[in-house]
């Protein structure tokens, strides 16, 4: 399984043939691997700087110093057959004048063939923190399989995950980016934007007279999905999310969909003058989550898909919204979304300061300057999360 290729300064040490079936698997032995550095050298840092050579099928991550060892860095690689899936790793031992470098090259591939067996038996612990809504009203609590969010006062939510890892900076790490993805989820699901505190909870703290009570009105469109005094959640829509924690969630477009749209809100909220920018966000995440819908086929002449992407998300607007709205989509939000990108025209660019300036403008807002509140895309925000919703629910079945 190993080869090891000497020179003069280097010692090149090959591992091959892993038989890793997946990029899913690939990336579980890699997290693997590094928790075992971790462990059997005390200490893993790391100078990253990735590079793909596609003609060798190798990708580099960089140097990785190992504890205290006077190995000087380690160049660290893989490589492919199938792109994503590791077939073989290397080190690169350059300037080792303390450890021996044979020595230290048996130990790097007793350590991955130890990675190999350790990620088969990933542990599982708990990680929480505290997070706020921006309309300062919170999400209900809620139970799924292996997360919860609690309400512990006025003003806060507990989250936490029970996540799958190989030591402890290993489990932080996927608890971030589990995190991550969950608020995303929750922002389209609510419309209201989500973010961590680093306040601590002060004071007395609330217990939840019920968990579980799931939104009635599924159908919702404007504003939040406002039910009593809190954001509430469908039961499908929980379901998604313990999906999406055990990373198992049917399609990787929802989550970049959302990723999208969590960030279009948040420009949103920071200032108007991010309405095209927050905007141009939403149509992508309709994008995203529309790119199942997209064909393979060319056009013989110009080489284009066939089933355009503008199409695609007309398509996806008129299934869920009607024939009226996908039109607006297409004439108006689409169009502006182009213009933005690719000229860096603005809807609405005129300040505010209490007095009004009426300016003509022939590609604004009807065909007039109007000062940057004009351009809020709350309708658009609305449509674009009504349409995440519904689609989360179609992958699923």
């Amino acid at each position: 399984m190993a080869n090891n290729q000497m020179n003069k300064t280097k010692d090149v040490v090959r591992v091959g043939d892993l038989q890793l079936g997946s990029t899913k698997a690939s990336n579980l032995f890699l997290r693997a691997l590094w928790a075992v550095l971790r462990s059997q050298y005390g200490k893993l840092g790391w100078q990253y700087t990735p590079r793909r050579t596609g003609e060798a099928k190798r990708i580099s991550f960089g140097y990785m110093s190992l504890g205290t060892l006077g190995a000087g860095q380690i160049g660290v690689s893989i490589e492919y057959e199938t792109r994503g899936i590791v077939r073989n790793i290397c080190f690169e031992i350059e300037d080792c004048t303390v450890y021996p470098p044979k020595e230290l090259a048996n130990s790097l591939e007793n350590s991955v063939a130890e990675a190999m067996r350790f990620m088969q038996n990933p542990v599982q612990r708990k990680h929480s923190t505290y997070v706020t809504t921006s309309t300062g009203v919170q999400l209900a609590a809620y139970c799924g399989q292996n997360w919860k969010c609690i309400p512990i006062n006025d003003k806060q939510m507990e989250i936490s995950i029970e996540v799958e890892g190989f030591d402890e900076a290993d489990c932080n790490h996927e608890f971030v980016v589990r995190l991550d993805q969950l608020l995303d989820a929750f922002a389209f699901m609510t419309n209201d934007l989500f973010s961590m505190t680093e306040k601590l909870p002060t004071g007395h703290r609330h217990e939840p007279d019920a968990v579980n009570i799931y939104l009635i009105e599924e159908d919702w469109l404007d504003d939040y999905s406002f039910e009593g005094e809190h954001l509430r959640l469908a039961r499908s829509q929980v379901e998604y999310c313990d999906r999406l924690v055990a990373n198992k969630v049917e399609s990787e477009q929802s989550i970049k969909a959302a990723r999208l749209f969590h960030g279009g809100l948040r420009l949103l909220k920071q200032a108007s003058t991010n309405n095209d920018i927050a905007g141009a966000l939403f149509v992508s995440a309709i994008e995203a989550i529309s790119l199942p819908l997209a064909k393979s086929e060319r056009c013989d002449t110009c080489k284009q898909p066939i089933f355009g992407i503008a199409q695609r998300v007309s398509e996806v607007t008129r299934k869920h919204l009607g024939e009226h709205i996908a039109r607006i989509f297409k004439q108006d939000y689409y169009t502006n979304r182009s213009k933005f990108l690719h000229t860096g025209h603005v809807q609405a660019s005129l300040p505010m300061i209490g007095y009004v300036f009426p300016q003509l403008d022939p590609s604004g807002v009807e065909g007039c300057s109007v000062p940057t509140p004009f351009g809020n895309p709350k309708n658009l925000l609305e449509y674009t999360s009504f349409i995440l919703r519904r689609e989360i629910e179609i992958i699923a079945s």
